[in-house]
C-alpha cells in the first residue's frame, strides 16, 4: 500500500518556527483508530543527509542497545493517554544541536505500510543584547554542537541579505564579506574548535544596528540558526 506523506517543511522554511535549545518540540502523526490493531507498529525515524536513526517506537522495545538509540529513549515520548484515539505523536524533550533532521512517523499493519507523516526539525537560538556604544564592540553569540565540526561545516553571519563574515572549507573566507564588514567582523578563531562561531563586530557604527543572523550548514543542509539584536546607543 501506497503510504500517505504529510507535514513537510523545507529549508525554505527555514526561518518560520522558533524552537529554542533545552526545550521540547511535539511532531504530529495521527491514524484513523481503526488501523489500531495487536501487530500495529510505529516508528519514529530522524534521518539527516548522513544518518538514520530510530527515535522512539510503538510498541516499545528493549532491543535498542545503540548509545544515541538509548539516549532517545530517555527524551523521546508518546502521549500515552492519547493512543488509543490514534495519536501517535512525538514529544522529544531537552533539544539539542544534534537533533535537527527531518522526522518521519511510519504505522506499520501487518508488515504493510499504511500510513507516514513527515517534518523537519530546525533548532534556532534567539539573544538579545544590551545596548552597546558607537566605536565599541561585541561579540555576537553563535555557540553549536562539536558534532557538527566537519569538513562540509558552512556557517554564514547576515545582516538581512548582507553577508557580514563567512567560514566555509575550514577556514574563514573574509574575501567574501560585504565591504562595510571589512577588516570590522571576525570569528572569534580559537573557540572554533569548541564550536564557537560567535561574531566578534568592532568600530560599530550607526548603521550596524539591527538583527543578525548566524546560519549553519552541514552538508548544504540548514541546520541550525542563531538570531542576535544588536542595539547601539
Amino acid at each position: 500500500m501506497t503510504c500517505l506523506f504529510l507535514l513537510r517543511f523545507d529549508c525554505a522554511e527555514f526561518f518560520k518556527p522558533v524552537i529554542r535549545s533545552g526545550t521540547f518540540s511535539g511532531f504530529a502523526c495521527h491514524v484513523p483508530p481503526n488501523l489500531i490493531t495487536e501487530d500495529l507498529k510505529v516508528e519514529w525515524r530522524r534521518t539527516t543527509r548522513n544518518s538514520d536513526s530510530l527515535v522512539h517506537q510503538y510498541p516499545d522495545s528493549e532491543s535498542q542497545t545503540d548509545e544515541e538509540q538509548q539516549d532517545n529513549q530517555k527524551r523521546a515520548h508518546f502521549f500515552t493517554e492519547h493512543i488509543k484515539c490514534g495519536n501517535f505523536s512525538l514529544r522529544l524533550d531537552d533539544l539539542r544541536a544534534e537533533d535537527a533532521g527531518e522526522y518521519t512517523c511510519t504505522v506499520h499493519s501487518k508488515r504493510d505500510c499504511v500510513f507516514s507523516a513527515k517534518t523537519k526539525l530546525i533548532l534556532k537560538f534567539f539573544m538579545t543584547g544590551q545596548v552597546y556604544p558607537l566605536g565599541g564592540s561585541v561579540d555576537l553569540l553563535c555557540q553549536i554542537d562539536k558534532s557538527l565540526l566537519e569538513n562540509s561545516l558552512k556557517v554564514e553571519w547576515r545582516r538581512a541579505e548582507t553577508l557580514v563574515h563567512l567560514y566555509q572549507d575550514g577556514k574563514s573566507q573574509a574575501e567574501e564579506q560585504h565591504q562595510d564588514y571589512h577588516k570590522r567582523a571576525h570569528f572569534l578563531k580559537k573557540k572554533i574548535k569548541d564550536g564557537n562561531f560567535s561574531l566578534h563586530l568592532k568600530k560599530l557604527r550607526a548603521g550596524d544596528e539591527g538583527v543578525y543572523r548566524c546560519i549553519v550548514y552541514k552538508d548544504q543542509d540548514c541546520v541550525f540558526s542563531a538570531d542576535a539584536e544588536l542595539n547601539l546607543g
